[in-house]
């Protein structure tokens, strides 16, 4: 099971570790910038605690700030522009 698009809301009122997903989607958005920021990762780090952080995918990363902030909360899998641009970038390396 995949349960995807959560974020500081949802986690507010739901612990996805109880459905004992195989992998959990937290999207990237600015609610996890600004003010409140250490309040927001405290609660996602715990979130990735629970689930496990092989079955965590941090989605829509639009910036290199996104994976920072993912990997900050112990977020290894990422998906989104950013990271097909990267990937892009590191195939057309290697083709050179």
């Amino acid at each position: 099971m995949l349960m995807d698009g959560l974020n500081p809301i949802a986690v507010q009122f739901f612990d996805p570790s109880f459905l004992k997903p195989n992998f959990v989607k937290i999207a990237w958005g600015p609610e996890f910038e600004g003010e409140g920021r250490e309040n927001r990762m405290r609660e996602m780090r715990d979130i990735v605690g629970r689930v496990g952080r092989d079955h965590v995918i941090l989605s829509r990363v639009d910036s290199e700030d996104a994976v920072k902030w993912g990997l900050q909360i112990g977020v290894t899998r990422f998906q989104g522009r950013f990271i097909d641009r990267l990937v892009e970038a590191m195939a057309a390396q290697a083709k050179a």
